[in-house]
């Protein structure tokens, strides 16, 4: 965000955090959410290294290894995978349903979770699937 400020882009969001948590803790439970916490407060070193392990896979591209080790890391246990890609695939969704005329006449950044790329229902594949052409950023 700061980097295309400083170059005098626009910088938009795909979502606020009251619709992230909406989406995250509105489809489970009290104890469930709970159990999440106190998961994260337990497992700070261990969510540190899934967050360390998620960044070396994306920066190899090994997309099929961040989507199989990727959402178990991060949930640690407090969500199954099945939960975890429920919430990423939901986040896809509705984030397709505003990247296309977002993009229809324009070149867009676009920045996401690493999770969030890959996999039938991730972000490239469908927007590859709707026609556009996707490429990843090369940093320096």
């Amino acid at each position: 965000q700061i980097a295309g400020s400083e170059q005098n882009k626009t910088v938009i969001g795909l979502e606020n955090i009251s619709q992230e948590m909406s989406l995250l803790y509105d489809s489970v439970d009290i104890a469930q959410q709970a159990r999440i916490l106190v998961n994260t407060v337990n497992n700070t070193d261990s969510l540190r290294n899934a967050a360390i392990l998620i960044k070396q896979l994306y920066k190899k591209g090994d997309l099929d290894a961040l989507l199989k080790n990727g959402a178990q890391e991060t949930a640690m246990g407090a969500l199954s995978d099945e939960e975890v890609k429920k919430y990423i695939e939901s986040q896809n969704n509705e984030w397709m349903k505003k990247l296309p005329d977002m993009m229809k006449n324009n070149t867009c950044f676009i920045a996401i979770g690493a999770l969030h790329l890959a996999g039938e229902n991730g972000i490239i594949s469908q927007l590859s699937n709707a026609g556009f052409k996707v490429k990843p950023y090369k940093s320096k």
